[in-house]
């Protein structure tokens, strides 16, 4: 995964503390959210040490997660607050991205509104360069509702994979729900 992945998991805040578990017919199920997969991913980590990531044969993959929206982000240290807009949380978010990916080439293609289980959210897209040179690219939402913040992205290499599975992640991203809270 690399730097970039491991760019990513702290991005999606590390400090989520939840467990998800994958359903025989492909449904992920974590702390506060459960999506439907596309069909053949699989679950490669669950957050107990960071986010829930699954992919399809390695070459890409899913990261979710739920955090408290008074997590600080590990670069900028700034946190979203609960009454935060979705425009100003995509501030905060690309302010986060320049800082930690700025230095590979961080290219914001696309900031705009979207829905994630019919709560305003925002998607970003975005590429940068790898250390070993590879150029991925990332669709990016993020839904801060109440306590929490969602995080649900989808990352591959622009070449072929992007393309190829970014159609199974929308259908995954239009079957996430967040879920009431556990009594």
């Amino acid at each position: 995964m690399g730097r970039a992945g491991v760019v990513l998991a702290a991005l999606l805040l590390a400090a989520c503390a939840s467990s998800a578990t994958l359903s025989d017919k492909g449904r992920l199920a974590g702390s506060g959210f459960e999506m439907d997969l596309p069909t053949g991913w699989s679950l490669i980590r669950g957050p107990s040490s960071g986010p829930s990531l699954v992919t399809r044969d390695g070459m890409q993959f899913i990261a979710t997660v739920r955090a408290p929206v008074t997590a600080e982000l590990p670069v900028t240290k700034k946190s979203f607050g609960s009454r935060v807009t979705p425009q100003d949380a995509a501030a905060i978010e690309v302010e986060e991205l320049r800082a930690s990916l700025g230095a590979a080439g961080f290219e914001l293609l696309e900031s705009s509104m979207a829905e994630l289980s019919s709560r305003p959210a925002f998607r970003l897209v975005y590429t940068w360069t790898s250390p070993d040179g590879l150029q991925l690219k990332r669709v990016h939402y993020v839904c801060v509702t109440g306590e929490h913040v969602y995080r649900l992205a989808y990352e591959a290499a622009v070449r072929y994979y992007f393309e190829r599975d970014l159609g199974g992640f929308e259908q995954a991203r239009q079957s996430f729900r967040m879920l009431p809270p556990s009594s």
